[in-house]
């Protein structure tokens, strides 16, 4: 038997879930979620064995939702940071003024309009910054938790989402001194704990979400109306009102 004929035998023998995490990194191995997926659907589409068994097929499903998720939804993210990037810009330009340093000041008194309006702008822009890095520690848990540490995000999505917190925090920090100027608590934020109870919460959500959709394709609708209303319990209270 040659090296690779055993290593085939020996990758036969393997627990489902393993053999899950070993097509995970050769999946990666490809060089992104998209190549990878443009490669596969071109060819005969051939069931993996391993989906058979329910925790494989479920972290197949969640693997797969994270990435397109982040994917699908990252021209929407980065066109809302631009807007917001604009407008915080549009309000330190309205309130501010060139010192002889070159370096902007705030006008005294600032306008009631103004300040309104900033304060709207500074909240709008921090809520999609926390919305932005829970979901970055939600992942980071994800990983450690369901997948022994190894990253559930294909290299382009990493690239990809990393560049999207990279940008937010980077306009969190050239736009920060607005917020000691309309007297508000700061833009920047710091790294949420994974231990966190709002991290923890998100995580539970998103692969409630995902086990979900995998059991509607099982046709198990029971543990489906479960998953559902472990991840969103306010409709469970809606439907028993």
């Amino acid at each position: 038997m040659t090296i690779e004929g055993r290593i085939q035998k020996l990758e036969r023998s393997l627990p489902a879930k393993e053999k899950f995490i070993l097509w995970l990194r050769r999946a990666k191995a490809a060089g992104g979620f998209v190549p990878y997926w443009e490669k596969e659907l071109k060819g005969p589409m051939v069931p993996f064995e391993w989906c058979e068994d329910e925790e494989a097929y479920l972290l197949f499903r969640l693997v797969n939702d994270v990435n397109f998720t982040i994917l699908n939804n990252a021209s929407k993210n980065q066109d809302l940071r631009f807007f917001a990037h604009c407008a915080l810009d549009g309000i330190l330009r309205r309130i501010g003024r060139l010192d002889e340093s070159n370096i902007f000041v705030p006008v005294r008194p600032i306008p009631e309009i103004a300040t309104l309006v900033g304060k709207r702008v500074c909240a709008e822009f921090k809520s999609l910054l926390e919305e932005t890095l829970i979901m970055a520690s939600a992942i980071d848990v994800i990983s450690g938790t369901y997948l022994g540490g190894e990253d559930i995000l294909f290299p382009d999505t990493r690239a990809t989402f990393d560049a999207e917190v990279s940008n937010l925090r980077t306009t969190a920090d050239v736009y920060d001194p607005l917020t000691d100027w309309l007297e508000i608590e700061p833009l920047k934020l710091k790294e949420l704990a994974p231990g966190s109870r709002i991290v923890h919460a998100k995580a539970k959500q998103i692969v409630l979400i995902s086990r979900a959709e995998a059991l509607v394709t099982c046709s198990d609708l029971r543990k489906f109306k479960d998953a559902l209303h472990k991840a969103w319990p306010e409709l469970a209270e809606t439907q028993s009102a």
